[in-house]
């Protein structure tokens, strides 16, 4: 499919209305679509059919309202595809309710989401949509969109940040319904005008508003934020909420911290989206004892300033971050992570002094776990553990030996107080740390999660191009692209004897590659298994030069 530049064109005239403070407004003619292709501009009448089958549909389906208004519709159309003797359109739709009360529009709930829509198209080129596909929320939402969008359209969507011209639009749909009337509080208007789908009738319900109180977490994007929502059991569950309109600006006003104690009221859409209505701090949240966080920060640094020992450095952050703001909590753990970087050489000294890895395998005839260090009688030996449990490191063993690695596990503690990046940062890390992909020159977890990592890695990398992480993501994931397409020493991807790929290695790979698509890792995975399948999955001189050609 040719990557297409999608033009709104309206036509604009000045209308005269006795109707409140609105002398006058833009009509717009806002279904109509041009087409830019290979920089010739023309018209497709399949599309603008598109564009109001869809219109209407939406207008329809979106049938929960907060005020008891009018929904209006209108969209970006990125693509359309046939597949399977069905069509599907690819869009970015904005929707919002609108009322016209005392000669002002007032807007209600509201909705802005890319969306799939699967239409069927009889002989005369006139479609029905049959159903839509929506992005999941929260932390599976990039990957949602992979699996629902086609690759061209994955950067466009995951970056977009705003939809203002589509909002001005619906609102000028709303402006031209409403003002065009011959009463300006009622929903009756004039024929100049088409009806949007869903025009309220005495037998349609609002949508029920619902009150929640909860622990704000963060933002995830753009639009919405997550929520510990706390039950009337007083159990907490995460859950994702999208903002209104009016609620964003009294969301930006509150400036809540992971940890605010905060009240709100929601409703659920037709895409069972939970979308704010009105958000407060809670009143009970005084935190009239909350420590300054300038001065948290400022013995952070200072504390830093005097080379501290990292068991100080942790139980600073321990007593410390749920007070800090979320850039302090996210710079304190940055640190503390080089820190331990720093440190790490100095501490794996000290497992090979003073005969401790004979004490090691004494203590330790079988499997290692630091947790059973309280029973340890050896004194030298159980303070080194101590040591390492406490500066959160945990031991690792390979070759007969004992050394310490970070151990990413410890800071999960404070994934409520950091940014969405750095929270799928200690995700990441976490399973490094909590299995090792490799030992003794051989993988020690199969290829399958070898390829679901590096996809994780890889999404990281696209979605949080500007994270603190990032580079250290990037050398990562060139780690396991070498894993992917070569093994290691001692597991290598091809026998070293027969030349080929094994059977479950290829199975692995193909399965891997039919449930991960849309990325340019999965691409890269198939382009190298068509390369491994025409050379009868051999190690060949072809299949070197691909693999070579990606590190």
């Amino acid at each position: 499919m040719n990557k297409k530049t999608l033009i709104l064109v309206s036509t604009v005239f000045l209308l005269s209305t006795a109707c409140g403070n609105i002398t006058s407004v833009p009509q717009m003619e806002v279904d109509k679509v041009a087409v830019v292709e290979d920089k010739n501009l023309k018209q497709s009448d399949k599309q603008n059919t598109i564009d109001d089958v869809i219109s209407k549909y939406l207008e329809q389906k979106f049938d929960f309202k907060a005020i008891g208004g009018v929904v209006f519709e209108a969209h970006e159309l990125y693509g359309v595809e046939k597949k399977d003797d069905k069509t599907y359109a690819y869009i970015w739709s904005v929707q919002q309710e609108y009322k016209y009360t005392d000669g002002k529009l007032e807007n209600g709930a509201g909705l802005s989401i890319p969306l799939v829509l699967v239409m069927n198209a009889d002989r005369d080129n006139k479609y029905t949509v049959l159903e839509y596909k929506a992005p999941k929320d929260g932390e599976q939402y990039a990957s949602s969109i992979k699996e629902m969008f086609p690759k061209e359209y994955h950067e466009k969507i995951l970056t977009r940040t705003n939809s203002a011209e589509l909002e001005e639009i619906v609102k000028q749909k709303a402006q031209n319904y409403f003002i065009s009337g011959s009463k300006a509080g009622s929903n009756t208007k004039t024929t100049g005008t088409s009806d949007p789908a869903n025009t309220p009738k005495s037998s349609v319900k609002d949508g029920d508003i619902q009150k929640g109180m909860g622990i704000y977490t963060g933002l995830i994007d753009g639009n919405s934020i997550e929520v510990k929502l706390i039950k009337s059991s007083g159990e907490a569950e995460a859950a994702a909420f999208r903002f209104s309109d009016k609620v964003r600006p009294a969301f930006d006003k509150l400036a809540l911290k992971t940890g605010d104690k905060i009240e709100f009221e929601y409703t659920t859409n037709g895409y069972e989206q939970n979308i704010l209505m009105s958000i407060n701090k809670s009143a009970a949240d005084t935190r009239k004892n909350e420590p300054d966080k300038n001065k948290i920060i400022s013995g952070f640094k200072a504390l830093m300033s005097r080379s501290p020992q990292i068991t100080e450095v942790a139980k600073f952050l321990d007593s410390n971050i749920e007070f800090a703001s979320t850039s302090d909590a996210v710079s304190m753990v940055v640190e503390f992570e080089k820190a331990q970087r720093t440190y790490l050489s100095k501490l794996e000294e000290k497992y090979y002094k003073g005969g401790i890895q004979e004490k090691f395998i004494k203590e330790y005839s079988k499997d290692f776990d630091i947790n059973s260090i309280y029973g340890i009688k050896d004194t030298d030996l159980k303070k080194l553990l101590d040591e390492t449990k406490a500066a959160g490191y945990r031991v690792e063993t390979a070759e007969g030996m004992f050394f310490p690695i970070i151990n990413y596990e410890f800071y999960k503690k404070y994934k409520p107080y950091l940014t969405l990046d750095l929270k799928e940062y200690v995700d990441i890390m976490a399973k490094e740390s909590n299995k090792v992909p490799a030992k003794d020159a051989a993988l020690v977890i199969g290829f399958d999660e070898v390829l679901q990592r590096a996809q994780i890695q890889e999404e990281f990398i696209n979605r949080f191009k500007d994270s603190l992480k990032q580079n250290d993501v990037k050398e990562l994931y060139k780690k396991y692209l070498i894993f992917s397409l070569f093994g290691c020493n001692n597991t290598p991807l091809f026998s070293y004897d027969t030349k080929l790929m094994p059977e479950n290695t290829r199975t692995q790979y193909k399965e891997f590659i039919n449930k991960n698509q849309g990325n340019s890792f999965t691409e890269i995975i198939k382009g190298f298994m068509d390369v491994v399948e025409k050379s009868n999955y051999k190690l060949t001189d072809l299949v070197e030069k691909y693999r070579n050609n990606q590190i």
